[in-house]
């Protein structure tokens, strides 16, 4: 008997360390991901070819039709670029929010795909399995035990800020990217420089695949891993250049240059609020909404009923051992003034020149000409605080796993995340998204181009200009129209394009229809401009739509 027990004691141990195992952990947080995504999105946006959810309109039907146009447009160079959009300049795939990760990849099997193809629900339970995964890898640095990196990855998946691009900017809803960087920041001190430089290059480059904005806040992330492993030499240079530069490339290659001139719009409309943390914005349960200027849900960063409870406990820490604390950071001076300016730049950006306090106005000030274009080429400044919430929440985590004895751990951990899940996933927001995404089977789209004239007018048609701006339901219904007959269309829905070679189209356009120019390939459409044909053309009310051809 004494034999038998002490054989099963070391199966158990044998077991549980094998469960200790890094990939183990991350595999048992993935499935909290799936369940998470389950749970709030259903699973029949899961269908590839139920696509009817994704043509409602907004900007969700603008990464589905970016990725529709791409998909019918012929290989170019830059890969990235679809050229039957935005004819005849094109427009690349990360202006529409395509997420280029995916969509290029797809279009190489493109033949093999049914017409309605989607990929973005995948990239929904991707993302979420990925967000639970490297949370709990960063906390199984800095613990031995099982429950608490699992407790952390409900925590994670419970994260408002990413529950909230998700399925709306869902490139963005890709919040484990900085997750993966703060993993890399967490090891970078351990690793070789060639194992920093290509882990970092591979990081960089497939936040630039993702969304640029994951960019600038993994640079930033990197920076902190440079400064915490710091070598004195020319190392440190070659660690920061080679990632960067590798992103240009990638940049580059996908058609992240292709627009010369983005900035100088609307700078500080989406900058971060002072107040942003304890704001929900929808996102909680129990804590009521304060009004900000202009209502913007850019700059959502609400921590969570789980967020406050471990706020609280690591100021209790800190206020604990400010002693020891205070000791570790004279011997860290140098590396902390560097951390320090580093976190000042990212604050001062992501504030944006009009700082605010909720519904107030707390200063504003003017910036030089050239700064202004450049820091508005990432004009929603808020988001740029994501990578700040991600460190203070691990950073908060860290304290308190290093303070607390594992039973008081557990409990204390598995409070935060009873809290944030009650908090978040019973929120009027995640309600009300939820019961949508459960219903998606039924929303089957209806185009509004309901007249039988839009058919037997594409015949021998190639391209559609329309004559005027084109956004949310008008580009949808005309791109899905386009899209469904092979013609390309002259303008869109982007987030940034390129202003000037649109307008130059539309205005020579006009010009040529004025002097009775009527090109047998094209379909003129229009809603407030009423063209002028003369011989050998016609024009007709269709639908809600004036339309010129060739006849």
């Amino acid at each position: 008997m004494k034999k038998r027990n002490i054989v099963y004691k070391r199966k158990l141990l044998q077991f549980k360390q094998y469960l200790q195992l890094p990939w183990v952990i991350f595999l048992l947080a993935s499935l909290i991901g799936v369940s998470a995504f389950l749970v709030f999105y259903g699973t029949d946006i899961l269908n590839p070819l139920n696509t009817g959810w994704l043509l409602a309109g907004g900007d969700l039907s603008q990464h589905y039709l970016g990725w529709q146009f791409f998909r019918e447009s012929p290989w170019v160079f830059p890969v990235g670029m679809i050229s039957n959009l935005a004819y005849p300049h094109g427009i690349a795939l990360t202006f529409m929010d395509s997420i280029p990760l995916f969509a290029i990849p797809f279009k190489v099997i493109e033949p093999f795909l049914p017409s309605n193809f989607q990929y973005f629900g995948w990239w929904g339970l991707m993302s979420f399995m990925l967000q639970a995964g490297f949370a709990a890898l960063i906390v199984r640095r800095w613990t031995r035990s099982i429950v608490v990196p699992l407790l952390v990855a409900t925590i994670a998946v419970a994260s408002p800020i990413m529950l909230e691009r998700m399925f709306m900017h869902t490139a963005l809803g890709g919040h484990w990217v900085i997750l993966w960087g703060v993993w890399a920041v967490c090891c970078s001190r351990t690793w070789s420089t060639k194992v920093f430089i290509a882990t970092w290059s591979v990081l960089l480059s497939l936040a630039v695949m993702i969304h640029p904005y994951f960019l600038v806040m993994n640079v930033f992330l990197m920076g902190i891993a440079v400064v915490l492993s710091w070598s004195g030499d020319y190392r440190n240079i070659i660690k920061i250049i080679f990632p960067l530069f590798l992103a240009a490339v990638v940049t580059g290659f996908i058609g992240g240059f292709s627009i010369s001139s983005i900035g100088g719009e609307r700078l500080g409309t989406f900058g971060y609020n002072l107040l942003t943390p304890i704001i929900p914005m929808g996102w909680s349960a129990y804590f009521n909404e304060i009004p900000t200027v202009g209502g913007t849900r850019e700059n959502l960063g609400y921590f969570g009923l789980g967020g406050f409870i471990l706020v609280g406990a690591a100021t209790g820490v800190v206020l604990w051992k400010w002693r020891n604390i205070f000791r570790l950071a004279g011997r860290c001076r140098g590396r902390l003034s560097m951390l320090a300016v580093l976190c000042i730049g990212l604050v001062v950006v992501m504030l944006s020149p009009v700082i605010q306090a909720a519904d107030i106005v707390v200063t504003s000030y003017s910036v030089p000409g050239i700064i202004e274009r450049i820091w508005s080429i990432f004009r929603a400044t808020g988001r740029l605080a994501w990578p700040l919430y991600y460190l203070l929440i691990f950073g908060g985590l860290y304290l308190i796993i290093r303070t607390y004895r594992q039973r008081y751990l557990i409990a204390m951990v598995g409070l935060m995340a009873i809290g944030q899940m009650i908090d978040v996933f019973n929120s009027p927001m995640a309600i009300y998204r939820s019961v949508y995404f459960h219903s998606v089977e039924q929303k089957k789209y209806v185009s509004p181009l309901t007249s039988r004239q839009w058919e037997q007018i594409a015949v021998g048609k190639k391209h559609i200009i329309y004559l005027g701006d084109l956004y949310d339901n008008d580009f949808v219904a005309l791109s899905e129209y386009a899209v469904r007959h092979s013609l390309t269309l002259n303008t869109g829905y982007f987030a940034r394009k390129p202003k000037a070679a649109l307008d130059q189209t539309i205005n020579t356009t006009k010009e040529e229809l004025l002097n009775g120019v009527v090109r047998k390939d094209i379909l003129y459409i229009s809603r407030g401009f009423t063209p002028i044909v003369v011989k050998g053309g016609v024009q007709e009310r269709i639908d809600k739509y004036w339309v010129a051809r060739y006849q």
